[in-house]
């Protein structure tokens, strides 16, 4: 992944397949790249059919054969999202917007990246927003890790209640050769309980949603760089509870 636009500004999404499926699925047959039929895309006014002009045979020997009926090379931003919080990964994300103008269908898709096969992912057109989302899955060249401070974790009695205090820290490193546009999420908690409260102490650079109290740093991070988050809270409950803040 190249930092210049002209190397990072289209992500390749092929399907729209006739298949017949069966137990076995070679590896080849899954990575292999044809051609599109022709064909003429109609218009009517809730849904979008395709008529194959040259007639295809299916062989009906209970192997596995696919029939792209529509290709394209469509533009997208690339960004890389990760929640350390429920797992420390990241992963790369290809965004395309005003994709409503491509008549995209629902179903099983091939993604490509950079000439190279990445594997199949479902495209669901129905949830989507104003930006489409596909997951290009895991990139181990961005190392991420959550850690609770010790030094900052304590415990105090005052009459009836105690406080808790949490400190996180989250590093995230970049090892690839390029600069990486990321998305990091994490939350602080939710009290539904008028006698626990939760004071937010420090996210410094993040962005929190008041309702849902996600917390969200985005930047660019520059090649061979490190960058680090702290978070800091305080929950306060009546001592004869038992809360589970880890």
């Amino acid at each position: 992944m190249a930092n210049d636009e002209s190397s990072l500004n289209e992500v390749v999404v092929t399907g729209y397949g006739i298949e017949r499926k069966s137990r076995e699925k070679s590896k080849k047959q899954e990575s292999k790249q044809s051609s599109p039929l022709e064909t003429t895309e109609k218009y009517q006014t809730t849904t979008l059919t395709f008529e194959i002009e040259t007639p295809y045979t299916i062989l009906n020997d209970g192997k596995v054969y696919v029939a792209d009926i529509k290709s394209m090379n469509v533009p997208a931003i690339y960004e890389y999202f990760a929640v350390p919080k429920l797992a420390q990964e990241a992963y790369l994300t290809a965004k395309i917007i005003d994709w409503q103008e491509l008549n995209l269908l629902e179903g099983e898709i091939n993604l490509f990246f950079e000439g190279a096969y990445l594997g199949k992912s479902i495209l669901d057109v129905q949830n989507a927003n104003d930006t489409l989302d596909i997951s290009l899955g895991k990139d181990k060249g961005i190392v991420i890790e959550r850690k609770k401070l010790k030094d900052f974790s304590s415990k105090q009695f005052l009459s009836s209640y105690k406080t808790e205090n949490r400190a996180y820290e989250i590093s995230v490193r970049n090892n690839k050769p390029q600069s990486v546009k990321i998305v990091i999420q994490d939350q602080f908690p939710i009290s539904t309980n008028k006698e626990i409260t939760v004071e937010e102490q420090e996210y410094k650079e993040a962005s929190l949603d008041k309702e849902t109290k996600i917390l969200t740093w985005k930047y660019e991070m520059p090649a061979k760089q490190e960058r680090k988050h702290l978070i800091k809270y305080s929950v306060k409950y009546p001592k004869n509870q038992v809360l589970s803040l880890d």
